[in-house]
């Protein structure tokens, strides 16, 4: 009997383990499954995330393509915000002129010698950089040039640009033809030409001049690489700059005295309150010395380059966000066309600006 009792008591003991193994293995189950659709239900978020973003830069696109106006003032609506619903997720949609600034790849040092720390020490290690690195690419790398200047220097500069034949600086000019690989002799050909036309006060009115110098040292299949970067045209929106910006331009533009360049920057802001610049031709009762052809090398009357900020908000910060930077051109039929420069994609869970300053 005895024997039998413990028999009983052994199946028992292996019936109460194997439950306890089961409701283990049930439980490990029922976790793992919670989990995939946890995964699965966030990678589908995710998703409609990238999506949503995706769509907001696209909504931007078609806002710029789709002006109806050849000028741009701050008060445009392609830079007002746009909140909207895409895809059933919340997205703010922003759009920033970040041409309108001094182009640090191709600007005069003259103009720099207006930052009151700008000295032999910093330029020197501006050149340096330049030389060894090549044309900036990403603002933030002026930190390591001018480290305890860099947020004053970077709110009045922009990566973004071409090189201006009739006001680029001519050392920048060799570091890009430099970096397109285009040979010592055919660069040299076409600076000496750059230097001939400004001695003698004659303008480039547009890239295909230089075609002048096919078959007399350069050749076609350099030119065609060249002629991308460059432009004989201001992309320096002058109903968008600042006034800080123009005061560092102005002694550039007209050869004054800085103590008369804030006089100009007023009389300008001041007339831009009351009136949108249409043409650069308004601007010649300021400056009545200089030809249209002449501001135009300077100014614009148009934004050229924008950041597009699309943006998921999520309890009052920004979840995720995507920024786009574009050019803004007319095509052959005077339509406006749209070229992606830089894409970036910022994960943003804990803080409400997201992206590093560029």
């Amino acid at each position: 009997m005895k024997l039998i009792k413990d028999d009983e008591g052994y199946a028992l003991l292996i019936v109460l383990w194997s439950l306890v193994i089961l409701g283990v293995i049930f439980s490990n189950l029922t976790d793992e499954s919670h989990l995939n659709n946890l995964l699965i239900r966030n990678s589908l978020d995710n998703k409609e995330v990238d999506q949503t973003l995706v769509s907001g830069i696209k909504l931007a696109i078609n806002k710029l393509i789709n002006d109806k106006t050849d000028y741009d003032t701050k008060d445009d609506q392609i830079f007002k915000a746009i909140e909207t619903n895409l895809n059933g997720v919340n997205c703010l949609v922003e759009i920033k002129d970040v041409g309108s600034k001094l182009n640090i790849n191709y600007i005069s040092y003259n103009i720099l010698d207006n930052f009151s720390w700008w000295n032999a020490k910093p330029e020197k290690k501006f050149k340096k950089f330049i030389k060894e690195k090549g044309l900036i690419y990403k603002l933030s790398l002026l930190k390591k040039i001018v480290p305890e200047h860099y947020d004053e220097f970077s709110d009045f500069s922009t990566i973004y640009g071409k090189f201006n034949l009739n006001t680029g600086n001519l050392v920048n000019f060799q570091i890009l033809a430099d970096s397109l690989e285009v040979p010592i002799i055919e660069r040299n050909k076409i600076i000496a030409y750059i230097i001939d036309q400004r001695r003698t006060d004659k303008l480039i009115k547009e890239v295909n001049n230089l075609k002048s110098l096919l078959g007399k040292g350069l050749s076609v299949e350099n030119f065609k690489k060249l002629k991308p970067y460059l432009t004989t045209k201001s992309q320096i929106n002058i109903n968008y700059v600042n006034q800080e910006i123009l005061e560092f331009l102005l002694p550039e533009v007209l050869n004054i005295d800085n103590s008369e360049v804030s006089d100009y920057s007023e009389e300008i802001i001041e007339y831009r309150k009351q009136e949108k610049i249409e043409e650069i031709k308004q601007l010649k009762f300021i400056f009545p010395n200089l030809s249209v052809e002449q501001l135009k090398e300077y100014f614009s009357n148009n934004s050229k380059y924008f950041l597009i900020k699309s943006r998921v908000p999520a309890k009052g910060q920004f979840k995720q966000e995507i920024r786009a930077v574009v050019h803004r051109y007319k095509d052959n039929l005077d339509n406006w066309k749209i070229e992606v420069v830089r894409w970036n994609k910022n994960y943003n869970w804990n803080r409400g600006e997201g992206c590093a300053k560029e």
